[in-house]
């Protein structure tokens, strides 16, 4: 890889990239507010657990993705998830988020989307904007059907780092940026030279 003006550009996607979590909008937009309603009702000591900081984010997370999706075929999920990318995501974009990328890449950089949330609804709208890279939470299938639970650490916190520099030597690149807008994206943004945080600069 060439120091050539090679620029990584790193984006979390939930409420960076779009307005809001992708997960409960995913759960909303596929399931309905009667069903999405009812598993959260199902999980509130979980939630609530996580909440007071008792009950980790994964864990809670799970829990959730279980609720919904265990037991599902992996081919209606990916159906499922294709249509939510490709007709809903547009429609909670940050006003920030496609100038910024397209930015990025007018200037050639290499842009990367790390995220906590489902690579299989994050992946298909990154490619519909020719957005290479993407590393994500993935989910566990056996025999073609989800078990509900990760297949991979959620990609939250020091694995989003983690997972970056599995695929990049971060000495390759002149400049990093990073953008993010919670606790979670801490890590990814301490790594990058020029930092964003909730779209506005930070030393």
């Amino acid at each position: 890889m060439s120091k050539n003006n090679h620029v990584l550009a790193c984006f979390d996607f939930d409420g960076t990239i779009t307005r809001k979590d992708t997960l409960f909008d995913f759960f909303l937009y596929t399931f309905g507010a009667c069903r999405l309603y009812s598993e959260l009702y199902k999980f509130l000591p979980i939630l609530l657990g996580y909440a007071v900081g008792l009950v980790p984010n994964d864990i809670a997370k799970e829990h959730l993705i279980s609720g919904f999706l265990q037991g599902m075929p992996y081919e209606q999920f990916i159906q499922h998830t294709e249509k939510y990318a490709l007709f809903r995501i547009d429609e909670i974009l940050h006003p920030m988020a496609m100038p910024t990328i397209q930015k990025h890449q007018e200037a050639g950089h290499e842009i990367v989307v790390v995220s906590a949330s489902i690579e299989e609804w994050i992946r298909p709208w990154c490619e519909s904007k020719n957005i290479r890279h993407v590393f994500a939470s993935r989910l566990e299938q056996k025999d073609f059907v989800l078990t509900g639970k990760f297949s991979t650490k959620n990609c939250n916190g020091q694995e989003k780092v983690r997972r970056i520099q599995e695929h990049f030597d971060l000495k390759d690149f002149e400049q990093i940026y990073a953008y993010g807008d919670s606790a979670g994206d801490n890590e990814m943004i301490a790594i990058a030279d020029i930092k964003f945080y909730r779209w506005r600069q930070i030393c």
